[in-house]
């Protein structure tokens, strides 16, 4: 049980450290719309 606790307290502080870090949230975000330009480049070029 010991473990399993430390491992949930591991996972724990990294969510936190996700959700309460603007930096990673902006690079993910970030990650998200190159992706969409990309996609939209694509179609373009398609056409």
């Amino acid at each position: 049980t010991r473990n399993r606790l430390i491992t949930y307290n591991l996972a724990w502080s990294n969510i936190t450290h996700y959700v309460f870090n603007p930096d990673i949230q902006y690079k993910l975000f970030l990650q998200k719309i190159n992706k969409l330009t990309r996609n939209v480049t694509f179609v373009n070029a398609k056409f």
